[in-house]
């Protein structure tokens, strides 16, 4: 298990490192077990996430679409992208990122498939 905890740890929140190593020095190996395959469930998550700024990847005319991209039916066109994995639809506030003011946002362009993650960008 160690050598995958080295490879996940990069994907941890500050929160999570800090309960991996409380949970260590209490010697409460379910509480770390427990923290450890969560990290690791979420850096498959992550794994899956296509590179660059969109929720798909493209080779050739082949294109392969982000797993956690979804579509919600019923809602008009510029409001029906969702992404699982930030549990965020287009016009929700986003929890954590913040604009130039130091104000959250609304999540927007998903329906469009423009990545709101963060995750792999500028890379391809």
């Amino acid at each position: 298990m160690k050598k995958s905890y080295s490879i996940i740890k990069l994907y941890l929140t500050k929160e999570e490192k800090k309960l991996i190593k409380k949970a260590a020095a209490m010697e409460d190996l379910t509480v770390h077990d427990f923290i450890l395959n969560a990290a690791v469930e979420k850096a498959k998550k992550i794994k899956m996430i296509p590179k660059g700024h969109y929720c798909y990847s493209r080779k050739g005319m082949r294109v392969t679409a982000c797993p956690h991209w979804k579509e919600i039916k019923g809602k008009s066109l510029t409001e029906d992208g969702y992404c699982a994995f930030l549990g965020l639809g287009d016009g929700e506030l986003h929890p954590t990122a913040k604009n130039g003011n130091g104000k959250p946002y609304k999540v927007y362009l998903l329906f469009d498939r423009v990545k709101q993650c963060d995750i792999n960008i500028g890379k391809r």
